[in-house]
């Protein structure tokens, strides 16, 4: 893999997007992989590190046309989504709620008591 694939280029803000966008396909991803197996790793962090992101930066990322971009990043793992409730799977966000204070606890001081 070439560097120029591993490093992004863009403002501060298309950084931004791509993170959000990297994080609700991962989301995605694993819903598949709990459905399909029963089990998953924790993505605790995933939602954590988008309400913080989404919280301090929401007014200066540009979101235009962000569902189409998202479909563009979730094609390249062959995930797909419908509606904004796909990324909160009622059993992905019951192992979230368990895995919170295990997953997090340790790295975020003040972390939040739930979800």
């Amino acid at each position: 893999m070439s560097r120029e694939n591993l490093v992004h280029t863009g403002s501060g803000m298309e950084l931004v997007r791509r993170l959000v966008a990297e994080k609700l396909r991962a989301i995605l991803q694993y819903v598949e992989k709990l459905q399909e197996r029963g089990w998953s790793r924790s993505r605790a962090r995933d939602y954590y590190d988008l309400w913080r992101v989404l919280g301090a930066y929401k007014e200066q990322v540009d979101l235009s046309d962000f569902a189409s971009f998202l479909r563009e990043k979730c094609a390249i793992r062959n995930v797909t989504f419908q509606v904004p409730d796909d990324f909160f799977d009622e059993t992905m966000l019951a192992y979230i709620e368990k895995t919170w204070n295990q997953w997090l606890g340790p790295l975020v001081p003040g972390l939040p008591s739930r979800p």
